[in-house]
């Protein structure tokens, strides 16, 4: 099974409460027709992104340490 790069979690507002809907993608440039695609925008709440755990390449990496790469 092939991971994608990001975990994407979307907050929507339903009549019966909070639901989170999770996508995995390659780039971030996607989560734009995934919102566009639905439940309508003004349904949304919040959404975050993550790395994948599965792709992360260096583990334990800091942002000094990236600077030495």
């Amino acid at each position: 099974m092939e991971h994608k790069r990001w975990i994407v979690t979307l907050k929507y507002k339903t009549e019966n409460g909070v639901v989170d809907i999770q996508h995995h993608i390659e780039e971030l440039i996607d989560i734009d027709e995934i919102i566009e695609r639905g439940p309508h925008f003004d349904t949304l709440i919040s959404g975050t992104f993550a790395i994948n755990p599965k792709r992360r390449m260096i583990v334990g990496l800091t942002v000094e340490a990236a600077l030495e790469l």
